[in-house]
């Protein structure tokens, strides 16, 4: 006998309730977003983990800020923090901040700057957040001169290096002052001769200043920068000599005063001497005539060696 559907009546007395409940409130108000931010209704986004972070600036630079937050990235180099921002890479000093180390402008970052001895850093503080460099022209920083002073808690370094585009690269002397126990950078800068090139940097200190000299275009040049006002100076040479011969030179400090000493064209050695209470007005100026082509030149002070500064 074949069998025959029936209907079961089952009777439900209960069940789920689906809405919300009375602990929460109602939509659309919040009480607590979570890795998020907003500035209107309706307009959450993740909250950008680095726009807290400090950075120092100079003249003429701007700090990162949220605008293209996509091309905002941290990475870390050896044991070093940089900050990576469509402004360029910053680098973060050893006080906490960060301060720009290679800006966008510069195309080539592989190629970085200024490398500082005891730190595996790929590149320190370049001297201006302008297009110093890009395309084939590769910084050398270094390789083509640099040297150091100390001033208390101020350290000064300077240093030649390539810059330009194309076929028309030249060399400029860049400039960095840091505080020497927190390692912050106070102020940096370049050194710049508008028709030719800038080379054989050196530094040395007193009167409370630090005092730089190079060859600007052939001729020798200073620049005098003091540690607690380093922002809008000077980016040209103020020049000793106006013959356009000199092509290597040293500096030697004595007591109270110092000597630059330079190779010429000549070929000779001309020496140039000053007293510290007065840094540019000349005392003397002993030069010595030599049979080859002149060569790179070292200046030293030896105490009792006749009027005081040795070359």
């Amino acid at each position: 006998m074949a069998l025959q559907f029936q209907d079961l009546p089952i009777p439900l007395v209960a069940g789920q309730n689906a809405g919300s409940d009375a602990a929460l409130i109602s939509p659309p108000e919040f009480l607590k977003v979570t890795n998020g931010e907003f500035a209107d209704r309706g307009n959450i986004r993740v909250v950008d983990g680095l726009s807290g972070l400090a950075i120092t600036t100079m003249t003429g630079e701007t700090a990162p800020d949220d605008t293209n937050p996509t091309l905002r990235r941290l990475m870390t180099h050896k044991d070093e923090l940089l900050l990576e921002t469509y402004k360029g890479i910053f680098r973060q000093q050893v006080g906490g901040s960060f301060a720009l180390a290679m800006s966008s402008s510069n195309q080539k970052r592989v190629n970085a700057r200024a490398m500082r001895m005891g730190v595996s850093s790929i590149a320190d503080a370049q001297g201006t957040s302008a297009p110093d460099w890009d395309r084939s022209s590769r910084p050398v920083a270094g390789t083509l001169g640099v040297d150091a002073a100390q001033i208390g808690d101020y350290t000064c370094l300077v240093w030649a290096e390539v810059f330009g585009t194309g076929g028309t690269s030249r060399t400029q002397v860049s400039w960095q002052i840091r505080h020497t126990t927190s390692d912050t950078l106070v102020g940096r800068g370049r050194i710049r001769d508008g028709v030719g090139s800038v080379l054989e940097p050196r530094v040395v200190a007193f009167g409370g200043q630090f005092r730089i000299f190079a060859i600007s275009g052939g001729d020798i040049g200073y620049l005098f920068i003091d540690p607690a006002s380093t922002q809008n100076v000077n980016e040209a040479l103020t020049k000793y000599t106006a013959l356009g011969t000199y092509q290597f030179m040293d500096v030697a400090l004595g007591p109270t005063d110092f000597c630059i000493s330079a190779t010429t064209t000549a070929p000779a050695v001309q020496s140039f001497v000053f007293t510290q209470a007065a840094p540019t007005v000349l005392v003397g100026a002993p030069a010595v005539a030599v049979a080859g082509a002149s060569t790179p030149v070292a200046n030293f002070y030896i105490a009792g060696g006749g009027g005081g500064v040795g070359g």
